[in-house]
């Protein structure tokens, strides 16, 4: 079945319109109807969205014939921190469905988030395994070699900063010395963040 019947009958038998799925998940009126058009390309991070508000696997939305994208199932690792960094976890709890363009090389882990400091508590951050970031790049790092949390990175000429969102959390800053001798590692970049919606 097509990507635009799947959603219409999840749907269905969630006992809600489309037009109220499309408003609680804060997407444009009128989105899933644009995806009947098979020349319409769906945001793979939307239908994340959606597979994530029913409790389904993004294979159980996509239509078997999207081209360009292949679906991995994801190891959720544990929990990195959002607010004060924790103890890295990395025993494998789960498992996450992710669309990734097909013939991506990049292999790809999933945390828990713990605290509200980047995203809602419980959301899960998908990111790619690298050991580098660009400016700005929302990654997972791991400070000393045994803690780790989800910060927007920002590098400078005599140190990085790992920066919150939420502006109730200061900002950590460490030296180029700190970096190496701690040391502070980038082990992944944030691509997505889902949220777990609650349902009646």
């Amino acid at each position: 079945m097509s990507t635009y019947q799947n959603i219409c009958d999840l749907c269905r038998q969630r006992g809600i319109t489309v037009s109220r799925l499309e408003k609680e998940l804060g997407l444009s009126n009128g989105y899933v109807g644009h995806l009947r058009d098979v020349k319409h390309s769906p945001s793979y991070s939307r239908i994340a969205l959606i597979a994530d508000y029913f409790g389904v696997g993004i294979k159980s939305i996509l239509d078997d014939q999207a081209s360009g994208v292949e679906v991995r199932r994801v190891p959720l690792l544990g929990s990195a921190a959002c607010g004060k960094p924790i103890e890295a976890v990395e025993n494998v709890l789960g498992w996450e469905d992710f669309a990734i363009p097909r013939g991506c090389r990049d292999d790809f882990f999933a945390l828990k988030m713990q605290g509200d400091s980047m995203s809602p508590e419980g959301s899960i951050a998908i990111a790619a395994y690298r050991p580098y970031a660009d400016d700005g790049d929302i990654v997972i790092a791991k400070i000393g070699g045994d803690e780790c949390c989800c910060k927007r990175f920002h590098k400078y000429a005599d140190g990085i900063i790992l920066q919150s969102v939420n502006p109730a959390y200061p900002p950590m800053y460490f030296s180029a010395k700190q970096v190496e001798d701690m040391p502070v590692t980038i082990i992944g970049k944030v691509v997505e963040v889902r949220t777990r919606y609650a349902y009646s």
